[in-house]
């Protein structure tokens, strides 16, 4: 009995043992993870997602050589920029094309549009563009990725909707792109590190040092941003007036998929709206929380034609609606700002009870700034200056709202 007890005490010893040796190994692990984050700058990822102007029908060959190779080489500080993309899955104003599930240098032949017939752009050089020229890049990021994920004539209501077909590529899309840029982060930590016991000896301890570095990826350094609207304004009334619910219901489907986070609990926002519990919108670079950043849509108008106007009065419906969504959804907050309606970070009431509000903005056209140009194609789509115009409003819709108190600190 003597020797069947000691021996039962030292096999517990040991899984005692195993499991602290266990659980030290993961703290290691974690700990490595924000050293990373701390002591090389982790890439920016930017979601795009949308309709024909998302994809784009900007024509690269035209921009100017030192534009682009001030924004293809990264700017100043020499970032590097990709994109990753898969555009017109539903095939309805083309075949639909790819980048072969790979991140390709952001430059003029980056992506081929079969909708276009030719190599084209989309709002993300003028995100990339004010990105670059702002003090976000430059404090806070080294890489840019871009994950884009947009299909022309495709409608919030069914296409997008969290049921549709569109939804599930999206997500997918994006936790591929996150996954591959995860690998990068830990393949060059790992490569510039020295100390040999910190490396991973086996393909299980990386599996698992790529899924810290994809959740810490996803939760801390993504940002996602929507144009969207025209398909739904041009389609039945129940398209437009249902805008507003419908995209709620998705921005808290993309937060659940991508981030495992829900608002159905929230019980009222409205609890922090008092001036003792306000919750804070101090921002936090190294927790962005995938802020939304959805861009109001313009269109060419032909005031000689009854059902070109008739089409503009409904697109303000659904751009109305898309502001008072990212207000709701932002806790009802809203700040003025050149080129703002409504942002969040996160919620610090001390109720206890209030889920955090999704940070949310409505990046609107500033008409009032004469620097700012919409122009179009004679199909109606954004050309050359009107994708950089809008894409640069989003940036830096982005980096003002979001960033500038860091930015400031810093």
């Amino acid at each position: 009995n003597t020797q069947h007890t000691t021996h039962n005490t030292q096999h517990t010893t040991h899984k005692l043992h195993q499991t602290e040796e266990r659980r030290s190994k993961r703290k290691k692990k974690r700990t490595k993870i924000r050293a990373m984050h701390q002591h090389a700058q982790p890439p920016l990822i930017c979601i795009l997602a949308g309709q024909s102007d998302m994809v784009g029908r900007g024509e690269p060959e035209k921009l100017s050589e030192e534009f682009a190779s001030f924004v293809a080489g990264g700017g100043d500080r020499k970032h590097s920029i990709s994109v990753l993309y898969e555009i017109d899955f539903l095939g309805r104003e083309g075949a639909s094309s790819d980048s072969g599930g790979e991140f390709r240098p952001l430059n003029k032949t980056a992506q081929f549009s079969n909708a276009g017939g030719r190599y084209s752009f989309g709002p993300e050089w003028g995100i990339a563009d004010a990105i670059l020229r702002s003090d976000c890049a430059t404090n806070n990021w080294q890489d840019i990725y871009f994950i884009k994920f947009a299909a022309g004539s495709t409608n919030l209501h069914e296409d997008w909707a969290p049921g549709g077909e569109l939804f599930p590529r999206l997500i997918s899309l994006v936790k591929h792109g996150v996954k591959m840029a995860a690998e990068r982060c830990c393949h060059n930590a790992n490569r510039s590190k020295h100390d040999d016991e910190d490396q991973a000896d086996n393909k299980s301890a990386q599996i698992v040092e790529v899924e810290e570095m994809e959740r810490s990826l996803m939760q801390n350094q993504t940002a996602f941003f929507w144009l969207q609207g025209h398909s739904d304004a041009g389609g039945k009334a129940i398209m437009r007036s249902n805008y507003a619910d419908n995209f709620g219901k998705f921005c808290k489907s993309l937060r659940e998929n991508l981030l495992g986070i829900s608002n159905t609990e929230n019980k009222d926002i409205s609890k922090c709206n008092d001036s003792k519990n306000k919750p804070s919108f101090s921002s936090v670079p190294e927790n962005l929380n995938l802020p939304i950043i959805a861009s109001e849509y313009g269109c060419l108008v032909n005031p000689n034609s009854k059902s070109s106007v008739r089409f503009a009065k409904r697109l303000k419906e659904v751009n109305l609606a898309l502001r008072e969504t990212c207000e709701t959804l932002a806790g009802g907050r809203e700040k003025q700002h050149r080129m703002s309606l409504a942002d969040s970070k996160k919620n610090d009431c001390n109720t206890g009870d209030v889920s955090e509000p999704i940070p949310c903005l409505f990046a609107s056209f500033p008409f009032e700034d004469n620097t700012f140009h919409l122009s179009y194609h004679a199909d109606g789509h954004y050309d050359n200056n009107g994708l950089l115009s809008l894409g640069r409003n989003m940036g830096y819709n982005f980096c003002e709202c979001f960033l500038s108190e860091q930015s400031q600190k810093t």
